[in-house]
């Protein structure tokens, strides 16, 4: 078995930046009540095979996604806030992906979260004032 990243990342403030937390390659961190805001393309990207825990962060006011999880297999987003990220949704599941998502408050935006591709299990999330739809399902 090939060897893994597994970090705490706790109570940090990422802002004013491209991405601000980028989770790749088979990792499995523990992001626990950090603060991410302002990013011009997305808060939080989970890529190739990444399984990361969030757990209580605040993602907000960022121009793209929250957080995008594309080809990430059973990632856990739980009890986050995802407030009034201005990209095509708040959360994105794409590609291959199959993560948890629950307890989440989703807020503003286009659309709550959009899946696109990937499978999942999305339960007792608050999902409120967007534009478009607060979830979307497609191809």
């Amino acid at each position: 078995e090939s060897p893994t990243s597994c970090p705490a990342l706790d109570s940090n403030t990422f802002c004013r930046g491209i991405v601000g937390i980028s989770v790749i390659d088979c990792a499995k961190p523990v992001l626990t009540s950090n603060t991410v805001h302002h990013m011009s393309i997305v808060a939080v990207e989970v890529l190739s095979g990444a399984e990361p825990v969030m757990r209580k962060n605040t993602i907000r006011d960022n121009q793209g996604p929250g957080i995008t999880l594309n080809r990430c297999g059973s990632a856990t987003v739980a009890d986050n806030a995802v407030l009034d990220n201005q990209g095509i949704a708040a959360i994105v599941v794409e590609k291959e992906s199959n993560p948890a998502i629950h307890g989440n408050d989703v807020q503003g935006g286009n659309i709550g979260i959009l899946i696109t591709g990937g499978r999942g299990i999305i339960w007792k999330n608050t999902i409120s004032k967007c534009r478009t739809a607060g979830v979307q399902v497609c191809i």
